[in-house]
């Protein structure tokens, strides 16, 4: 694993979200409402991207648009799984099978130590 600098806070305004690489490691920094999270772009579940996920305020957590689970940009606590496909409505009895293939159930989204330096870089230890 790795650590580096990933950019600037002015280069990622609230309700942006940044994907880059630190090392070998690919990771989304977002910022919500002024505050930076550091996680994995891909859902635990199956892999798929994350990155134009629907961040909520309710933690913060960012909702996997694919399969509707749910996680905390904090932690990467798994606070839903698999509700739905596509977050089309009427769709929870297929997504409940779908949860049951690819990642373990309930399984966290992977997140990252994150540091703002006085200078405003931001630097990301995927570690």
């Amino acid at each position: 694993m790795a650590t580096g600098q990933v950019g600037n806070v002015n280069d990622i305004p609230p309700g942006e979200r940044l994907i880059t690489k630190v090392g070998d490691q690919d990771v989304m920094v977002v910022n919500h409402k002024g505050d930076l999270y550091a996680l994995s772009p891909k859902c635990p579940h199956l892999g798929l991207p994350m990155k134009t996920g629907e961040i909520s305020d309710d933690g913060p957590c960012i909702t996997c648009k694919f399969h509707g689970s749910k996680f905390q940009l904090s932690d990467g606590k798994c606070v839903e799984w698999s509700e739905s496909v596509m977050g089309i409505p009427g769709t929870k009895a297929l997504g409940n099978i779908i949860g049951k293939v690819g990642g373990e159930a309930n399984s966290p989204a992977t997140v990252f130590k994150l540091e703002v330096g006085d200078d405003g870089a931001i630097t990301v230890d995927t570690a």
